[in-house]
């Protein structure tokens, strides 16, 4: 079974941390939503995808081929199976370390304080605000350059 040094060196080098501000189905109403993302086109590391799958959970795509470019796949975790990677694999990150802190930072916030349900409703202000302030940081570290 894959360590979680060995998980942190993937998220590392080729996975991607990220908040997202999502429209709710059938409503005007928005949420935020921890994604963790591995994504890979050589074959002989797929294993290393499956193994984490098994481990955290999240689901496997495949990616659109493009012209010229190699099949490529990507293991997709939200939410709290997300969350449960990035505390097992923080203290083992170097490159997205920043972006693992505010992971678990937002993810705390929101259990915390979401412990009533939304559903259609509008999100309260002040979560809405600490959620978007958690989405531009994160976009702040993922850029690139």
């Amino acid at each position: 079974m894959i360590s979680e040094k060995q998980v942190a060196g993937f998220l590392d080098g080729d996975g991607c941390i990220g908040i997202y501000r999502v429209k709710r189905r059938r409503s005007a109403s928005w949420h935020y939503v921890l994604n963790v993302v591995f994504a890979q086109s050589r074959i002989d590391k797929m294993k290393i995808l499956t193994e984490i799958q098994l481990k955290y959970g999240g689901y496997l795509i495949k990616i659109k081929k493009k012209k010229g470019c190699q099949q490529a796949w990507a293991l997709r975790l939200t939410g709290l199976s997300a969350f449960e990677l990035i505390k097992d694999v923080v203290e083992f990150l170097i490159v997205r370390r920043k972006q693992a802190e505010l992971a678990i930072k937002f993810m705390e916030y929101r259990i915390e304080n979401n412990g009533q349900k939304y559903g259609s409703k509008k999100l309260p202000e002040i979560h809405s605000f600490f959620y978007g302030e958690c989405k531009e940081k994160m976009n702040y570290f993922n850029r690139r350059g």
